[in-house]
């Protein structure tokens, strides 16, 4: 019961309430003054520290939450040859033990950036409650009267959220301390400081090994944190041509893993602006002419986007715009204090502020108050003294800019720098007094294991069975021959709709577009009489022509990447009038560099679309149905998030089944009515197979994070479960896999002195995984020219099937290949991938209507 409760004290820095009613003397009583507004350290007074810099609620972190997912899933048994054994769920008749041997494939050594810690010596580390009397609500006092106050105390204790931690074992099970602080008024305040005893913690544990790093990152190499992360603002790397700096730091974690109590370590890099919000906002002003008509500008640009205050470098998520309010005006400070946020500013940090009439911006964060309720606080802020953090989405859409090039010769490290970054990082713990004096440090090199590589296992199947081989994860050369497995003979049933002005960019669709698609197999004619072209650029413009044809795929050249336009199109074709159509920007055509390779894959779209099938790979199952969901949230226009769901109907994963599903609130991500859509699949996976259903059913759920392993398997893996009962099909075939890909996990291979990335297909199953569910793995899919690959984590949440745990991780890999819009294999399993595209489309295109069911058996949203 101490883990627990330590653990949940220690989220944040944000100071829950103590419901302590103040108890008996201690056994020794100290009276000590506090000078006003100190903080402190153990190296000394380090200005502005610790005032509320904890991540907010919501961003927990997966090492938090592992331990105590243990006690609602089951837990692990470490045993040789044993990878996890769990005990039944509700409704199964017998335990399940999963047994994993080594990898699949050739063996291969591995270094992870995962570092073992070290006890350098014996000493004990006590955890102690704290009560204060009265309570202090401002953070920055309080943790200078903790640290600095006590003089027993002084650089032998690290304090978080009412918990003390020290090794120091004089004081006994119960101490107090009396305390005076001054508030600037002169007004003193007597406090009283209890502390008592919880618990002897282990040093090398989870719970206090994060709190003991994230003390040496934040109070001794006064690193600022930023929600998890920690950056050195002293090593700014600038880029002067672009407005921009790059603020290197690192994410670290420590956990349990099959390996025991493991710290994961990666670089971290934010792009922050060197221009404020206010000047932003002038250039969208200048563009639109006055502030009225650049509203809908401003809040598309700023809202969701991060800010930083270099004056206290904390950050804040913006949530909304404040027109009506001005810089100039009062704002409620507390209770009975109104002040404006020029004095504001003025009297606090010497700031003067040049506008007084600028707009100002909104942040909603929750927290605790004194009494440990939570509650939301509303946060006012001048975008004169804010600055941008990341990239616009107009900047993200162009990847190639000279911009990104730069910064990523920075960001983009590869694995020989990355893994001197990452020792470097271990040295600087290492060498901090602070983990010599309590005794705790981590190994100074990486961690080692063992993976296994299946590379060539899986080659792509076209044409009469050829076969194709992937090379640096790229399969290109295929489409230099026949290699369509069967296409959807559109043949002279498709049009062309252009601007006049874009003419001779559709007419290269003509000749050379036959010419390519004969080449590759695909069965498809444009005609010069079926190229129409409209006078106004405008969407209703491109609509009108568009409905008026009798045509089996519309191919739309668009003269720019107008998203109303885009949007307009894609939801009048997908629900008003359902209609297969492709769009193409005509700057794609006017580009000369690659001309033949862009209109065979914009040909290949065209027929996949159609119900053509490209390619197929070798799937070591049959009669097996994969199912894909992932979920997209609006964070913009904060809609409810919008969930795809698509099942695979033929046995080369070539057909899909697709639906939506609507969350009720924009944050969602696990939902609930899965059901009906299940058997919805499921009857068509009956009809278009002899009438017979799905001997298998494996379920590739993206999007998830780890603190809702639980609700998913009470919500979704049951509502799957009842479908497949009121079909009567057995449950002994179930598989029901997570698929993580925003991980932090890193692989290197030995390369001479050096190090190099891991060969697509490189598995890891062992040392790294958890053991708090079935079993886990990660596989390498991807091969990256630039940079450090990332591999993907997979997570089995129900293992109910006669496969071996290896047969899963080849298909996942093989379903990797399997995605029609990118001749490569992806990072996911193409299901995966199209429930994203098709949630991607509902959620920002067809405001978040479900297309028309004609289109349900077509990859229309590619």
């Amino acid at each position: 019961m101490g883990r627990g409760r330590a653990r949940g004290q220690t989220r944040g820095d944000s100071p829950p309430g103590s419901n302590a009613v103040p108890g008996q003397p201690g056994s020794s009583t100290q009276h000590i003054n506090v000078v006003p507004g100190a903080s402190g350290s153990s190296t000394g007074n380090r200005r502005g520290r610790g005032r509320g810099r904890g991540r907010p609620p919501h961003d927990i972190s997966e090492t938090e939450l592992a331990p105590a997912l243990s006690q609602l899933t089951v837990r692990g048994v470490r045993e040789r040859g044993v990878r996890a054994t769990r005990e039944d769920n509700p409704g199964r008749s017998n335990q399940q033990t999963i047994q994993c041997g080594p990898p699949p494939g050739e063996p291969v050594s591995l270094h992870t950036n995962y570092l073992k810690l070290v006890k350098s010596n014996g000493l004990q580390v006590y955890e102690y409650s704290v009560e204060i009397n009265p309570e202090i609500d401002n953070i920055r006092k309080k943790m200078g009267m903790m640290y600095n106050g006590i003089e027993e105390l002084k650089d032998k204790i690290i304090y978080k959220n009412h918990i003390l931690y020290t090794f120091l074992d004089t004081i006994g099970d119960e101490k107090e301390y009396h305390v005076i602080s001054r508030a600037r008024d002169g007004t003193e305040t007597n406090h009283t400081i209890k502390i008592k005893r919880t618990q002897e913690v282990q040093k090398d544990g989870v719970l206090f090994s994060n709190v003991f790093f994230n003390f040496i990152a934040e109070r001794i190499q006064n690193w600022k944190r930023i929600r998890r992360d920690y950056f050195d603002p002293t090593a700014m790397k600038p880029f002067p041509r672009f407005h921009v700096e790059i603020m290197p730091g690192y994410q670290f974690r420590v956990g349990d893993f099959e390996a025991g109590p493991l710290m994961s370590i990666d670089t971290k890099y934010r792009v922050l602006r060197t221009i404020t919000v206010l000047t932003y906002i002038q250039e969208l002003v200048k563009n639109r002419g006055k502030l009225e008509t650049a509203q809908t500008d401003i809040i598309r640009e700023l809202t969701g986007r991060v800010v930083m205050t270099r004056y206290n470098n904390k950050s804040y998520k913006i949530d909304d715009v404040l027109f009506h309010m001005r810089a100039c005006d009062e704002i409620e400070l507390r209770p009975g204090y109104r002040i404006s946020s020029v004095d504001y500013y003025r009297n606090r940090y010497n700031i003067e502020l040049r506008d007084p009439e600028q707009i100002m911006l909104l942040s909603r964060k929750k927290q605790r108050d004194s009494n440990g309720e939570e509650k939301e606080v509303k946060i006012h802020l001048v975008p004169e003294v804010c600055y941008l953090t990341g990239f616009s989405n107009q900047e993200s859409s162009n990847p190639r800019a000279p911009m990104f090039k730069e910064i990523a010769k920075v960001t983009h490290s590869d694995p020989t720098d990355k893994v001197k970054t990452l020792t470097n990082f271990a040295s600087t713990i290492n060498e901090s007094p602070i983990s010599e004096r309590w005794g705790l440090n981590i190994e100074p090199s990486l961690l080692q294991l063992e993976g296994g590589s299946i590379s060539n296992e899986a080659p792509i199947i076209g044409l009469n069975n050829s076969k194709f081989r992937v090379e640096r994860g790229r399969f290109d050369s295929m489409t230099r021959k026949r290699f369509v497995l069967s296409t959807a003979k559109i043949g002279d049933n498709c049009h062309i709709v252009c601007h006049e002005k874009d003419l001779q960019l559709a007419l290269q669709m003509v000749e050379p577009g036959c010419r390519f698609a004969n080449a590759a197999g695909i069965d498809i004619t444009f005609r010069r009489e079926h190229i129409i072209q409209v006078k106004s650029q405008r969407a209703e413009e491109f609509i009108r022509a568009g409905s008026r044809l009798n045509s089996k795929v519309i191919l739309f050249v668009l003269p720019n990447e107008k998203e109303d336009r885009y949007n307009a199109i894609k939801k009048y074709f997908c629900v008003e009038q359902p209609q297969i159509t492709q769009v193409v920007l005509a700057r794609t055509l006017k580009n000369p560099n690659g001309i033949a390779s862009k209109i065979t894959k914009i040909l290949m779209q065209m027929d996949v679309k159609a119900g053509g099938k490209l390619w197929r790979v070798d799937l070591p199952t049959k009669n097996t149905m994969f199912v894909g969901i992932d979920t997209n949230h609006d964070v913009m226009r904060k809609r409810s998030s919008v969930g795809g769901f698509v099942a695979s109907m033929d046995q080369d994963l070539t057909r899909y089944y697709s639906r939506v599903f609507q969350h009720d609130h924009s944050s969602e991500e696990v939902f609930s009515g899965l059901q009906p859509l299940m058997k919805d699949a499921l009857n068509e996976y009956h009809k278009l197979n002899n009438n017979c259903y799905p001997r298998r059913i494996v379920v590739l759920r993206d999007g998830v994070g780890y603190g809702q392993m639980e609700l998913v398997r009470n919500l979704e893996i049951e509502a799957i479960k009842r479908a497949m009962s009121e079909l009567h099909i057995q449950e002994d075939e179930l598989i029901f896999t997570v698929v993580s890909k925003r991980i932090n996990t890193r692989f290197f291979m030995n390369h001479g002195t050096n190090y190099r990335n891991p060969f697509q297909g490189t598995i890891v199953n062992n040392t790294v995984t958890r053991c708090d569910e079935a079993f886990d793995f990660f596989i390498v899919s991807q091969s990256v020219g630039q940079g450090t690959v990332s591999p993907t984590h997979y997570t089995v949440l129900e293992w109910r099937t006669t496969l071996r745990p290896e047969d899963l991780q080849r298909i996942c890999f093989r379903l990797c290949h399997m995605y029609f819009n990118w001749t490569g294999i992806i990072s996911v399993p193409a299901p995966c991938q199209y429930a994203h595209k098709l949630a991607f489309l509902v959620g920002q295109s067809l405001n978040n209507m479900e297309p028309a069911p004609q289109l349900r058996h077509n990859l229309f949203y590619l």
